[in-house]
C-alpha cells in the first residue's frame, strides 16, 4: 500500500515541481533559457558523477577515496548555496 502513496506523492512533485518554478523565474521572456540552464544544471552532474567515480577507481582502486570525494563534493556544494542571498 505504501506503493500508492509514495507513488501518488512522487508523480504530485514531478507534476508541480515544473508548474512552480516557471512560476518564480524573474523575467518571462527568459524562461525557456532559464529553464535550459536549471536541465543542465540537474542533469550534468548525473554525467559527470559516474566517470569521476571511474577514474578514482581507476586510478586508486579505492571505495573510501571515493566516498571522501563524495564527502568533499557535498561540502562544496552546501558552501555555493549557502552563499544565495535572496532569490529575485
Amino acid at each position: 500500500m505504501w506503493e500508492l502513496s509514495l507513488g501518488t506523492g512522487y508523480g504530485t512533485y514531478r507534476a508541480a515541481a515544473p508548474a512552480l518554478l516557471t512560476q518564480v523565474l524573474p523575467a518571462a521572456v527568459d524562461r525557456g533559457k532559464d529553464v535550459g540552464l536549471i536541465n543542465i544544471a540537474y542533469n550534468l552532474p548525473l554525467v559527470v558523477a559516474p566517470l569521476a567515480a571511474g577514474v578514482v577507481l581507476g586510478l586508486l582502486n579505492n571505495y573510501p577515496a571515493l566516498f571522501e570525494l563524495a564527502g568533499v563534493a557535498t561540502i562544496a556544494a552546501a558552501w555555493t548555496v549557502s552563499r544565495v542571498r535572496s532569490v529575485p
